[in-house]
């Protein structure tokens, strides 16, 4: 019989639960794998810039195709490189198998390059509060044992997140007796539990009050519930908004949709949330970060909360929830569906009642807010102009990933998503800058089905946007418009109300990006014109290649008034 080596049966283990790509910087330390990519042709590695960027796409990865994302590196400045990265998918609970490699064995602690053992700069140490597990690999005979333990670790359905597995240079190449590593059980991927106990105290509550809503999070999404959340909406006619990173997962040109709730959210959720008209208001997996909970005022007397999670400590983390339910949101929502008695009955007795309510929710002005700013004129272009002459030309089922900063606000507020991982944010938790390019790559690797379009802006790209190299090198068909408006957004818009110099500090020249991509292998087009956009987007999308559009935009102020009122004067 044959055999493999310790690089061939990892590279094996993570084809066989799916994975397709493999992000990583090749270096000495990993040298083993790039001889195991040779041999598994099923597996494609890509080769990044810079191992932030790798740690990115493997985090866009596992967003978009639901399951995992892969990265390997070399120890010492790879490991600390991939650090941000590694806490962002730690933050947003992000299933990523991070591998790193550690110098021989026989060299540890003795002074060798670039050791990030117990005996170096213990790697350990570095991210043991951004990882779920971290083993280390001493002998082959553990190797299984090892993949499988840390597989289970990071698709832990209460928090997922970052594993992170080491291995010396020397037993990456040690032979493993050749056998076909063992696929974990679907029941590790999704594990639909549900507490029934409180199911009767939830009907009770829905067939007595008539103003319902509903606040769907990323667990909807990570929990395949879409369809389900839509069933139910439309059987008892409750409107819904979304989180931040929900957005998409109940379609937002859907007549029982409010739009996006929180930071960045439209006028029908945040002034229906801070109304004191909600009766009974139902949150759908999510934690409720920060960006949620300014719009959410919460009437201990007059409002019921509802809150599913499969994570208990999410249910409570913000509020003091009147019927909590534990368990799988899809599970949830498919067990709600199932009702089909009296109990069914009286909660649709009141869809009238929630019809009106909804009309007259509506009244109170369009979805966005100032939505004359979608057609505006004004030189620099506005950024709302920018996202609307987009949103336009694009694909129904177009991808869309956004970068942290100023421009996210106005993509959050003015895009509009109609399914389910068609949109991508991070700035939920971390909220790191750069996130968006490389991350942005890693979903279009994941979803090569769809149109890919990535919006960053000029800040962001001074950090991570040499990742433009490795859409263009491996000929991505990927969207990059820069929304470059010669500042640090958000820093910019609050520095102005405070003085000359704090204005000057956020501050930055303004790049010609084009020109960078064009540099780096991609193709770039510059507009300074609104009338300008709609032929640059068509000429950009007929290419089918990696494109990066630099539009000079102003740094104008955010359609956040709502939200940033509530954040004022917020006592949490």
């Amino acid at each position: 019989m044959g055999s493999k080596n310790t690089t061939d049966y990892i590279l094996e283990t993570l084809k066989n639960e799916g994975v397709t790509h493999v992000f990583l910087v090749p270096g000495f330390l990993i040298d083993p794998f790039l001889s195991g990519f040779a041999r598994n042709s099923q597996l494609c590695p890509i080769i990044a810039a810079h191992e932030e960027g790798a740690a990115y796409m493997a985090d866009g990865y596992a967003r978009a195709s639901g399951l995992f994302g892969a990265v390997i590196c070399i120890g010492g400045p790879g490991v600390t490189n991939t650090t941000t990265a590694i806490a962002v998918a730690s933050a947003d609970r992000i299933p990523v198998f991070l591998i790193s490699g550690d110098v021989p064995v026989h060299w540890q602690g003795r002074g060798f390059l670039q050791d990030s053992t117990l005996a170096g700069i213990n790697e350990t140490a570095i991210l043991s509060s951004v990882t779920r597990m971290q083993l280390d690999l001493p002998c082959v005979e553990l190797l299984e044992h090892h993949c499988q333990t840390l597989l289970r670790k990071m698709y832990s359905p209460a928090a997922p997140g970052p594993v992170h597995l080491m291995i010396a240079e020397d037993i990456q190449q040690k032979e493993v007796p050749q056998k076909i590593p063992k696929k974990l059980p679907s029941i590790v991927h999704k594990q639909r539990i549900l507490d029934h106990s409180t199911l009767p105290e939830v009907w009770q509550h829905l067939s007595a009050r008539k103003k319902i809503m509903i606040i769907a999070g990323a667990g909807v999404t990570s929990s395949d519930a879409s369809k389900e959340l839509i069933i139910f909406a439309e059987r008892y006619a409750i409107p819904v908004a979304t989180t931040s990173t929900g957005k998409g997962v109940f379609p937002e040109n859907h007549p029982l949709s409010l739009g996006c709730a929180g930071w960045f959210g439209s006028r029908w959720a945040n002034e229906t949330l801070i109304s004191g008209e909600v009766e009974v208001l139902i949150i759908l997996g999510s934690r409720l970060s920060m960006m949620d909970l300014c719009v959410i005022k919460k009437d201990p007397v007059k409002q019921v909360l509802i809150a599913n999670d499969i994570n208990f400590d999410s249910i409570f983390r913000s509020f003091t929830v009147d019927v909590p339910v534990l368990g799988d949101c899809q599970e949830f929502l498919k067990t709600l569906n199932n009702t089909m008695d009296a109990t069914m009955q009286a909660v649709q007795a009141h869809n009238a009642t929630r019809n009106q309510w909804l009309v007259s929710i509506k009244n109170q002005g369009t979805r966005v807010y100032f939505p004359e700013n979608c057609l505006s004129t004004m030189v620099p272009i506005h950024p709302a102009r920018v996202i609307h002459e987009l949103r336009q030309i694009m694909p129904t089922n177009t991808i869309l990933t956004v970068d942290n900063g100023a421009h996210t606000l106005f993509v959050g507020h003015y895009w509009e998503t109609y399914g389910p991982r068609e949109f991508f944010t991070s700035l939920s938790h971390m909220g790191s800058v750069g996130w968006g390019v490389p991350a942005g790559i890693g979903i279009s690797i994941a979803r090569p089905d769809a149109p890919s379009v990535i919006i960053t802006g000029d800040g962001c790209m001074l950090m991570n946007g040499v990742e433009i190299q490795t859409a263009a090198r491996y000929n991505l068909p990927i969207i990059v418009i820069v929304i470059n408006n010669s500042a640090y957004g958000n820093p910019n818009l609050r520095s102005k109300t405070v003085g000359v110099i704090e204005d000057q500090l956020t501050l930055l020249p303004s790049h010609d990006f084009a020109a960078f991509a064009r540099a780096l292998g991609a193709e770039g087009f510059t507009v300074d014109k609104p009338e300008e956009l709609s032929s640059t987007f068509l000429k950009a999308l007929s290419l089918k290649k990696t494109v990066l559009v630099d539009v000079k935009c102003g740094n104008y102020p955010t359609p956040t008034k709502i939200f940033d009122h509530g954040l004022k004067f917020s006592s949490y």
